[in-house]
């Protein structure tokens, strides 16, 4: 090992895993509980593990770690503030000079288009990334802080847009609204955080990372279909339909003890309407990467095809 070493959680994650993948073997350190092939780990549950003796030269944390589905909605606080306090207090007395924090679109709220404006989530899990943010940086005089926000993230290995391409596969899409939302594909999100992490920004910066123009459900959706050369149909859910089906899969999840993305806390994000942000402030820093649309959906699928997922 040598200099400006990166600490890594949440590394065999969906963006987590890519974001190492533009990484030498030698110039990051997995933290987490699957070694799923890193040169360097080490054993970290943060559900369980308070304590950690970082290696001497660890320059950089970057966490992705954290919980965006679960049967138990204290985890969502348990995992995504406590143990974000906990790391970056290690950070600090650990004299780790950068802390960059993965939070999410969720965590600014559904009005919030750029960075500026006021934070008001409206589901559970956003409330929980705000308040992990805040508690990062209440060190940003102690330690350089970054926070990156991303949208809805798509890509290989992606779990949750692989309903998506399922439901295409199938010819029937149910649809509570066809509201606009921001989007990046996850090896953009990665390249652009790599370059965020080179950039001169000021602690306690936060950051938008998103493709530059939003898009409409049923727009993202016929990509999707035009690439799987499938007709698909519409099929308008309302409201409180969307929220009895989400409740009943919330119990079908705690029976089988297997957290599922469609919850009543995912609905209350879907029916708040449009999920807009800007990343013109990105673009002062940055020249960011943006993969066309189409291109990124279509490399999805194949990813999708070639590991047999679809």
């Amino acid at each position: 090992m040598g200099d400006k070493i990166l600490l890594v959680t949440g590394a065999s994650g969906f963006i987590g895993r890519h974001f190492v993948s533009l990484l030498s073997d030698d110039s990051f350190i997995a933290l987490g509980r699957r070694n799923i092939g890193f040169k360097h780990f080490i054993s970290f549950d943060f559900s369980k593990d308070k304590s950690l003796i970082f290696p001497d030269d660890i320059e950089t944390v970057v966490h992705f770690a954290g919980c965006t589905k679960t049967i138990n909605k204290d985890d969502y606080f348990k995992i995504n503030v406590d143990a974000t306090a906990n790391l970056i207090e290690m950070a600090v007395k650990n004299k780790v000079k950068k802390f960059v924090l993965i939070s999410s679109q969720a965590a600014a709220g559904s009005n919030a288009k750029s960075e500026y404006d006021k934070s008001n989530p409206v589901s559970i899990y956003g409330k929980s990334k705000l308040l992990a943010e805040k508690k990062v940086l209440q060190y940003k005089n102690e330690i350089d802080v970054l926070i990156i926000r991303p949208p809805a993230v798509f890509g290989p290995f992606d779990t949750d847009f692989h309903k998506t391409f399922k439901m295409v596969k199938s010819g029937i899409i149910p649809l509570i609204n066809n509201s606009l939302f921001s989007y990046v594909y996850v090896r953009d999100l990665v390249e652009n955080i790599l370059k965020l992490l080179n950039c001169n920004t000021k602690s306690g910066e936060i950051f938008f990372v998103s493709a530059t123009n939003p898009i409409s459900q049923k727009g993202f959706i016929k990509h999707i279909a035009e690439i799987m050369s499938k007709k698909v149909t519409f099929i308008k859910i309302p409201k409180q339909i969307a929220f009895t089906v989400a409740w009943l899969n919330e119990l079908k999840s705690k029976v089988l003890r297997k957290p599922d993305i469609f919850s009543v806390d995912k609905v209350r994000e879907i029916v708040a309407g449009d999920w807009v942000c800007s990343n013109e402030k990105l673009k002062k820093f940055i020249e960011p990467v943006e993969t066309p649309i189409s291109d990124a959906l279509r490399e999805t699928y194949e990813w999708y095809k070639e590991n047999k997922w679809l």
